[in-house]
């Protein structure tokens, strides 16, 4: 009898609480996630991000439209580069890629303006698609180059904040 008293006491609550969700699937930014019905902007369950060629690169949970629980990135080749545990802000899992192991950073505060090695490089909280796409956004091609078929080699620098947004490219 006590059981059934338990295990309807941890049963009930779900019902009572739980939120009617709807599934969305947005294929122009290769995202399925979850909404709640009451509310169609608030991402609330299951997150998955793929790449252009249906890899998965991010993978989360969403309550109440904030990251929540420990999200998952991957590289373009499918392997895991960083979790990270938004419950309790704090990095499980880092794996820097290549080319930014050994690259120097200027570190900016009001003392000090130095290039200098870090023990690891800034980390972005969306894996290496973040960065690119980061970046994608705010780069502009000059017409007059793409017009007269004219490339080359860019150098983007960004400042990344302590809470890991980017800024002034």
């Amino acid at each position: 009898m006590n059981k059934k008293i338990l295990i309807l006491l941890t049963i009930i609550p779900t019902f009572l609480f739980g939120q009617d969700i709807k599934k969305i699937i947005d294929k122009e930014n290769n995202e399925t996630f979850y909404v709640l019905k009451s509310d169609k902007t608030t991402k609330h369950g299951a997150y998955k991000k793929f790449s252009f060629n249906n890899k998965l690169l991010i993978k989360g949970i969403y309550k109440q439209g904030v990251k929540d629980s420990i999200w998952e990135c991957y590289n373009f080749y499918g392997e895991l580069t960083l979790k990270y545990n938004y419950t309790q802000n704090e990095l499980v899992f880092y794996k820097p890629n290549d080319k930014v192991k050994n690259t120097m950073f200027k570190i900016v505060n009001s003392n000090n303006n130095s290039d200098t090695a870090l023990s690891r490089p800034p980390i972005f909280l969306g894996g290496d698609h973040f960065v690119l796409s980061e970046i994608a956004k705010n780069i502009r091609y000059p017409s007059e180059a793409r017009e007269n078929g004219k490339s080359g080699k860019v150098c983007v620098m960004f400042t990344v904040d302590k809470f890991g947004k980017t800024s002034n490219y």
